[in-house]
């Protein structure tokens, strides 16, 4: 990305990302769900701080839990997490995504983040997408975050609709008012 198209970004919102890792785990659990057309997937075990989310979200994450059927999604899993192990450390294909990871985490344009993610995400960890803000506002970012706490995987505008539009609204509001400062 060179100098000028950096220039003209004024916002970046990233919904249910921040993990620069390359985690076979999450690899698979991101394919599992994609195949079962659902939007969270079990690699990582379920964790709702339900008193935090309501204190940091105003969202009650104590009535969002839905079963699933395990044989399927446990057999996909384990399939993916074995293929992506493999390829994930192929020379080759490490040696492009590190580039390519390392390229995007250091040339992050100075406009305001926005990072929409929550605890029950399966697929991103959300301690990784934290991680990743912190690590933002520690090279001087201006960082925003929203934990939705109960919502799964790129599905937090379908469970909170007027959280998710008020989040966006704030902080495309501020992308305005820095603009319109330069």
């Amino acid at each position: 990305m060179g100098p000028d198209l950096l220039e003209k970004i004024k916002g970046i919102i990233v919904d249910s990302g921040g993990d620069a890792n390359i985690d076979p785990k999450v690899w698979a659990a991101g394919f599992t769900a994609a195949l079962l057309k659902k939007y969270n997937s079990s690699s990582y075990p379920s964790v709702v701080a339900v008193g935090r989310n309501q204190l940091e979200s105003g969202v009650d994450t104590s009535k969002l839990r839905e079963k699933e059927p395990l044989s399927v999604k446990t057999l996909l899993l384990s399939a993916f997490e074995k293929l992506f192990s493999y390829l994930l450390n192929l020379n080759d294909v490490k040696q492009q995504l590190t580039k390519i990871i390392s390229v995007l985490s250091k040339n992050r344009p100075s406009c305001p983040h926005l990072y929409l993610y929550s605890t029950a995400n399966k697929v991103i960890p959300f301690s990784s997408v934290e991680s990743f803000v912190e690590e933002q506002k520690r090279s001087g970012k201006n960082v925003w975050a929203f934990n939705f706490g109960a919502s799964p995987h790129v599905d937090h505008y379908r469970t909170f609709p007027s959280v998710y539009t008020s989040e966006l609204e704030r902080f495309l509001n501020e992308c305005l008012v820095i603009v319109k400062k330069l």
